[in-house]
């Protein structure tokens, strides 16, 4: 029996020591229980992974939601508080006061308060109304950097906003005083037409040019109202607005103008003075023909047009009716008088009959008496 000695039937497939092995752990020879355990290990290591993202995850989105409702609110109170600055008193500063009243609306939300804007308007009809800002005080870091950023957003705009607001506040004032001063320049020259007060009141009104005297003295001339409306830009339309406005100042003087003159004229026929009346009738067809008075003149276009004299830019629907109006309280005073005057002479006559009566009876009485 051969005895094999190994050294040719057998192939060393590693070396020890110094010589490679290859001898290698194969893991489909690992167990069931090997592989389900490596496998539990994996998925609670994923899972971990995934409950931290989801965390950090939900966080975000609740610091998210938090930021956007508190954007939501300041923006709702700072236009609650830009319809306010609109209706400031005059003086005050709609910026400053809109940086004061941001600064409350801030401090009510870091310390979970409320806030009540303040009660503004010429009738205060604003309602009452107080914003309940949050109620907390356990706003995370990342909130509240968020609601730094929300409110130095929101004073930037509003800045801006406020801007706006003083220079429309700016212009509406001094559309308003100038306005108050016209209306009381047109009751100065409609009651005061023929003193210097009421001359004087004109040229502040519509200017006047430079003049120069019998004597040499200069006289400067004056820019009027209404030019310097039209300088500083009070007109919507710039020319067509000033050109309205003259229009109207116009009519509104001459309106006043021609009611002065029917309201005295009205109160001549009380005088029962015919030379009066006559008087009071000749001032109304005075002033209505000089309504009409005009020259032709080139309108710049090769064409002749006419222009009144007085008045000029009033509409002529407007000169018609005061035309009319003068013309009618003129036949009016005159039917009046003598309907008055009539009246007068048949109660005149009246008396005389009876007392013809009276004074007939009486001579029959002393005939009787005296036979």
């Amino acid at each position: 029996m051969k005895i094999p000695k190994f050294t040719s039937e057998t192939k060393s497939l590693a070396n020890v020591g110094n010589s490679p092995l290859s001898i290698q752990a194969n893991p489909s020879a690992l167990s069931l229980g090997n592989r389900a355990r490596s496998n539990f290990g994996n998925v609670v290591a994923n899972t971990g992974n995934t409950m931290v993202n989801m965390g950090v995850k939900m966080q975000e989105i609740k610091n998210a939601t938090d930021a956007q409702v508190i954007k939501n609110e300041v923006h709702r109170v700072t236009e609650d508080l830009k319809q306010r600055a609109i209706h400031l008193p005059e003086g005050v500063d709609a910026e400053n006061w809109m940086n004061t009243e941001l600064l409350k609306v801030q401090d009510a939300f870091t310390n979970g308060g409320t806030y009540t804007p303040p009660s503004i308007g010429v009738d205060e009809t604003f309602e009452e109304k107080t914003y309940d800002l949050g109620g907390r005080t356990d706003w995370n870091s990342a909130v509240k950097k968020s609601m730094g950023s929300t409110f130095l957003d929101s004073n930037n705009l509003a800045g801006v906003a406020m801007k706006k607001i003083n220079a429309t506040r700016y212009y509406n004032q001094l559309v308003a005083e100038a306005d108050n001063e016209k209306s009381n320049l047109i009751n100065s020259v409609i009651f005061n037409q023929d003193t210097p007060e009421g001359q004087i009141a004109f040229n502040q009104l519509f200017g006047s040019e430079e003049q120069t005297l019998a004597d040499g003295t200069i006289v400067p001339g004056e820019e009027g109202l209404l030019e310097a409306k039209l300088r500083l830009g009070l007109y919507k339309n710039d020319q067509q607005g000033y050109l309205k406005d003259l229009r109207e100042v116009q009519t509104a003087i001459a309106e006043g103008f021609g009611n002065n003159i029917m309201i005295q004229a009205g109160l001549s026929v009380d005088t029962e003075d015919i030379n009066v009346v006559d008087d009071s009738r000749s001032a109304l067809l005075e002033f209505s023909d000089a309504l009409d008075d005009h020259v032709v003149i080139d309108d710049g276009k090769g064409n002749k047009v006419k222009q009144h004299k007085l008045f000029p830019h009033m509409l002529a629907s407007k000169r018609l009716a005061l035309q009319k109006s003068l013309l009618s309280k003129r036949k009016e005073i005159r039917d009046d008088f003598f309907a008055r005057d009539k009246q007068k002479f048949n109660q005149t006559d009246r008396d005389n009959k009876r007392d013809n009566v009276k004074f007939t009876k009486l001579i029959m009485k002393e005939i009787d008496d005296n036979p």
